[in-house]
């Protein structure tokens, strides 16, 4: 019976550990509405781990809807739950191109990353780009300090204008950027609270982002109950979920090692 007991509480040890460990939280939030050159779209998947931070900008437009600069995502401000902390090590990646040839909508890769986005682009006329940390709140910019580039759009078609063929902005970048920010008081229970959309090369428009309500699945419950629906995204569960699926685990542990009531308050007490 003892062997069975503690044999329960391991498996209990295991639940809690494994659930408090959780590695990393992710949030994406979307935006969308139009602009003078036509729809705009845009999505943040940011992703926050201990003392790391890192955040997907994709332009949500397809190539074929994209007709003009004024299109393209050129930055993003964001506002976390709790203090960054002190800033270390920064990263991007995303594609870079040159996108031109007289109404032929070529693009040609080029190498590098997109670092204005990270405040640091070449010297003028290549322009800087634009970062900051003020308070709680981070902004990215592909504008700034010069001629913008590193603009995001999903891709070009032929029907594309001259600010994106002409290549005064260029490289764009064709596709998702990346970018990682080592923050030292990020921790995986940091959240993102705001985040803001900005299009164009003035910025010409800024959208607020929205997170997406998740799709939820529902499965029969017990009988005459209904259904009992729940998040198909595989959250972690909240430390007071955590605490009832353990508390209740105990409990059955208890019944089935046959201890008394009074054997199991004093167990309880004496161990958390």
């Amino acid at each position: 019976m003892k062997t069975k007991l503690l044999g329960l509480l391991a498996g209990v040890s295991i639940y809690a550990f494994a659930a408090q460990a959780a590695a990393a939280v992710s949030i994406t939030f979307n935006a969308s509405g139009s602009g003078n050159d036509g729809p705009l779209a845009a999505s943040a998947a940011f992703t926050t781990s201990a003392g790391l931070l890192s955040v997907t900008i994709t332009n949500g437009l397809s190539q074929t809807q994209i007709v003009s600069a004024g299109q393209t995502v050129s930055g993003l401000s964001f506002i976390l739950s709790n203090a960054p902390g002190t800033l270390g090590t920064t990263s991007a990646s995303g594609q870079l191109a040159n996108i031109g040839g007289s109404g032929q909508a070529f693009i040609h890769n080029v190498p590098g990353d997109p670092v204005r986005w990270l405040g640091r682009g070449p010297p003028p006329p290549g322009g800087t780009g634009f970062f900051s940390i003020v308070g709680n709140t981070i902004t990215m910019e592909a504008i700034g300090g010069g001629q913008p580039r590193q603009l995001i759009l999903s891709g070009v078609t032929t029907s594309s204008n001259a600010s994106i063929q002409g290549g005064q902005f260029n490289p764009f970048v064709i596709g998702p950027a990346t970018f990682t920010l080592a923050l030292s008081g990020v921790t995986a229970a940091t959240t993102i609270t705001q985040a803001t959309f900005s299009f164009g090369t003035g910025p010409d428009f800024s959208i607020p982002g929205f997170v997406p309500r998740p799709n939820r699945g529902c499965r029969s419950a017990r009988p005459n109950r209904g259904l009992r629906c729940s998040s198909s995204l595989g959250a972690t569960p909240s430390p007071a979920r955590r605490l009832k699926v353990v508390q209740h685990i105990r409990r059955r542990a208890y019944k089935r090692a046959g201890l008394p009531p009074s054997a199991r308050f004093c167990f309880r007490h004496r161990n958390g």
